[in-house]
């Protein structure tokens, strides 16, 4: 068997992966902080519908001291640790005229420090592992609406190669960048219709494209340093 530690897996994106993972025989390591009954719910559906093993593990990231404390929890559970994917994420709006300390501090806290430290653990205990980090397709841009957020995500980039590259043979790293995926609200929804019209592929990704290009990531074992797409072609705009 083989564990898979998934940050911010209660809901959306992350418990796709979770979903996903499962289903392709994996024991679920799924993490959350605030989102305790959402995340007790897709840890029963795991545990029911799957028939692989699955615990919670509750951890506020933006406290880096406390993130190898989780990597250990999650060894003690899962001796078979051996896949971490860096989902959890912040998302927060403001220009850089718009931007204080707190925001600031937050932005990078949880999109770029937590991975950092959680990769870092993770390389420490696991002989044999891959880590695959979430990113977003705005990295390929200058987007500036939402800047810490996004020189976040661009650094959270930079470090996926990096890590690729010091920590190979041993650990593989990647990334995956999604698109238009899982609207917020209704609002959002026409947006994306409208966005998506404008794209090679001219319509909406669904959040298993996503999941499906973590896995093949994962699984794929002469493959490091990369970050795939998946945004219908939006990177190339």
């Amino acid at each position: 068997m083989a564990t898979a530690l998934i940050t911010g897996s209660a809901r959306r994106l992350g418990k796709y992966f979770a979903l996903m993972f499962a289903e392709a025989g994996y024991n679920i390591a799924l993490h959350c902080n605030s989102s305790v009954e959402e995340a007790e719910e897709t840890a029963k559906d795991i545990r029911v519908n799957y028939g692989v093993k699955c615990e919670l593990f509750s951890q506020d990231l933006n406290k880096a001291a406390l993130l190898p404390h989780l990597v250990e929890s999650v060894l003690d559970t899962f001796p078979d640790l051996n896949v971490l994917v860096n989902n959890a994420s912040v998302f927060g709006q403001g220009t850089l005229m718009q931007t204080d300390e707190a925001l600031f501090d937050l932005q990078m806290g949880v999109n770029l420090k937590a991975p950092f430290f959680l990769t870092k653990a993770f390389a420490k205990v696991v002989k044999n592992g891959s880590v695959c980090n979430i990113l977003d397709t705005y990295i390929s841009t200058n987007v500036y609406q939402h800047t810490a957020y996004l020189m976040a995500k661009k650094a959270l980039a930079g470090f996926t190669g990096t890590a690729a590259r010091e920590l190979g043979p041993n650990i593989r790293v990647n990334g995956v960048a999604p698109g238009l995926i899982l609207p917020s609200n209704e609002e959002e929804v026409e947006l994306f219709r409208v966005i998506s019209k404008k794209l090679p592929l001219q319509n909406i990704g669904q959040p298993e494209d996503v999941a499906k290009a973590v896995l093949f990531l994962t699984e794929s074992s002469y493959i490091t340093g990369q970050v795939i797409h998946v945004d219908g072609g939006r990177h190339l705009l």
